[in-house]
Parts: C-alpha cells; structure tokens; sequence
C-alpha cells in the first residue's frame, strides 16, 4: 500500500495488519454505521481513509487526519485537512478497523490544528464491543487457524452497514465507494471468482483441513504454503494475491462462515456496484 505524502503525516491510529486483512477490510469498510452518534464510524473511516491517500487538490472528498508535526518541544499529532481523491481501503483485522475507526471518530472534536492522542488498544476495542453487542474476537495462537462465528459476522454487518444512499459526514457513501474502494473491490472479485473457481467444496475442507495441521508444524510459513497451493489450483499464471484469498477461503470454509461471508459480498456488490453483481452473484453463490 502507498505511503501518505511524507510532507503530510500519518494517521494517529493505523489499521493493523494480519492474513485476512483486505478482503475483510474491503467488505467491513463498506459497513458504515447505523450509530448514535450519527456517522461515527463513517467519520474515522474517511479518516483512516485519507492517511492512504497522495494529496489531489482538486479532489471533491476533503476531510480531517490526525497528522504529525514538528515543534519546538518536540513531534506533536495535530488534524490537519486531507484530499481522498486517490485513496485506497484501510487494511487490518476487520474488527480492529472498526475499533479504531470510532477511536479516530470519536477524538475529533476539536478545530485543524488541534493535538490529538493516540487512544489505548482497549479504549478501541470497548468502543467496537459497544457498538456492535459483540464482544472484540480474542486473538489466537499462530498456530491456530482464526475463527469467527456465523452471528458474530452477521451482528457486527447489521449494526454498521450502510446504503449507498447514506451521507457519512456530509459525503454520499456511494460516492466514497466510487471515488475510493471501487477499483480494487472489483480486483478483489476477480481473485475471489478466481479460487473458488477454482476449488469444490469438499475440496475446500479437504484443503482447510491439511493447512490447519501444516500450521502446527515448526517453521511454517503461509505465503510459501499458499503461494504453492493457489499455483497447483490456478496454474502457473495465477495472480500473486491469489494466495492471500485462498487462505481466506480455505480458513472460512474451516469456521463454517464462507457462506455468510459471500453472501454479504453479493449484497454489498448488489447494493455499490451493480454491474459488477450481475456477473459475480452467481459465482458467489454457487461456491
């Protein structure tokens, strides 16, 4: 991912990264908030959002970024004002980008240039378990395959998910679709169409399976385990990403929740992007 302008900043809070960081972050981030507050989600996403962008000054989405800026006592984090024209979806668990987009929200209350501090994990997470009524998914061994519960995916998509027809800080959702997530939501289809096209059900257990136990063994390694999995399904030409997806499939169809996840996709796309759901819901759902 592309680095804000160095003259700029960085967010305060930075998504945190792990093996289901973009699909995940993709769907989740277009899951903004039905919340009281009104928006609050939807305000530290944009935030979050605009720490990935280069700066476009004729860019029709402007907002707010917790900066860092030099003084004499020292670097100090200040709001400073950011163009979202060229932006690229936030990356990391998907519930922590949850959590620290309300963080983000939730601490901008004060005029540009105002200083800001960086909340704790748990302030972050608290915030997520209040708004969702989910409480934050305990973290795992590295040898352990992550899980999620159906009712945990569907709770948290049903307390933040938003119509396009929706404003999030004054900005149409559709529009931050659009302008920001559109382009590579429609390369993260593809790859999706891709491996489970590649891969039959009862495959894709029998696949789940051996990773799980691989992952147990000492000095495992997952981009090289998926990397050659994804090159013995998809050939020699298959995409470079395909190897990050497949461990989503592969770790979703262990947890029983490929499903719920590719149902929700269909819906997202049905509702942001319908010309990309005419061609992609019957794959989806075919699985």
């Amino acid at each position: 991912m592309r680095q804000p302008h160095r003259d700029v900043g960085r967010l305060a809070l930075t998504a945190r990264v792990c093996d289901e960081r973009r699909m995940h972050a993709l769907v989740l981030s277009l899951f903004l908030s039905q919340t009281a507050p009104p928006d609050a989600f939807g305000r530290g996403l944009l935030r979050q959002l605009a720490g990935t962008c280069e700066p476009v000054a004729e860019s029709p989405l402007t907002v707010k970024v917790a900066a860092y800026e030099q003084r004499d006592a020292g670097s100090v984090r200040v709001w400073k004002a950011w163009p979202i024209g060229r932006c690229w979806p936030p990356r990391g668990r998907p519930f922590q980008l949850i959590a620290d987009a309300l963080e983000v929200a939730r601490l901008e209350d004060g005029p540009l240039g105002a200083e800001v501090t960086v909340p704790p994990v748990d302030a972050s997470r608290t915030a997520f378990t209040t708004l969702t009524t989910v409480p934050f998914p305990p973290a795992v061994e590295a040898t352990t395959m992550p899980a999620y519960s159906v009712k945990t995916i569907r709770s948290v998509f049903t307390r933040v998910y938003r119509k396009p027809t929706a404003t999030l800080d004054g900005v149409s959702a559709q529009l931050v679709y659009d302008t920001v997530m559109k382009a590579r939501v429609r390369t993260e289809v593809d790859l999706w169409l891709k491996v489970l096209g590649a891969t039959k059900p009862q495959q894709r257990k029998t696949l789940g399976r051996a990773y799980a136990e691989a992952a147990k063994q000492p000095g495992f390694e997952s981009y090289s385990y998926l990397s050659g999995l994804s090159e013995q399904l998809l050939g020699k030409g298959a995409p470079r990403e395909a190897y990050r997806v497949l461990g989503i499939v592969l770790r979703r169809t262990l947890d029983g929740t490929l499903g719920t996840v590719t149902t929700l996709w269909v819906q997202v796309l049905e509702d942001y992007d319908p010309e990309l759901a005419k061609g992609a819901r019957a794959q989806f759902m075919a699985r």
